[in-house]
């Protein structure tokens, strides 16, 4: 009878060592110190946001939702379920922060809106932007994603 205990153990040092779980164990650690950082040097609100961005990455990694993508189905395959997914996301985040900037004052949350002007500096700058990320292959969300996905050969 052969030994498979050997090969186990190989196969798991090298799932250890693998690339793949190399970063994912230093983005732990990341996400660990900058959630400690927060919560010593400005309280436990920096400490849930660095948690709740890192929930909120990894749902949003895990059922492959995407910008972009979802643009580019609609036109190339005739497919909403991703345009839909956006704009109940949309929805959801006015129905939160639209009541909020309006009451939240009333609750003890200083509150307010920004507006800045869209001006001819920031149409040429995108402009711009869309040449360079068409020559570079990909924009930065895109490029944030296939690093946060663990993908080191890009």
């Amino acid at each position: 009878m052969a030994d498979t205990g050997s090969y186990q153990q190989t196969n798991i040092d090298q799932q250890i060592q693998s690339p793949q779980t190399l970063i994912i164990i230093g983005a732990l650690m990341a996400l660990a110190v900058v959630a400690v950082l927060g919560l010593e040097n400005s309280g436990w609100r920096v400490f849930g946001a660095a948690l709740i961005g890192a929930l909120a990455g990894l749902a949003l990694y895990h059922t492959s939702f995407g910008f972009t993508a979802a643009w580019r189905r609609i036109v190339t395959q005739r497919r909403g379920q991703g345009l839909r997914a956006q704009f109940l996301l949309i929805s959801l985040v006015c129905l939160i922060s639209f009541p909020l900037l309006q009451y939240g004052s009333d609750i003890g949350l200083p509150t307010g809106g920004f507006v800045f002007p869209f001006g001819v500096g920031a149409a040429v700058g995108a402009f711009i932007f869309g040449i360079g990320m068409q020559l570079g292959g990909g924009c930065g969300s895109g490029t944030l994603f296939t690093v946060g996905a663990a993908h080191p050969a890009w």
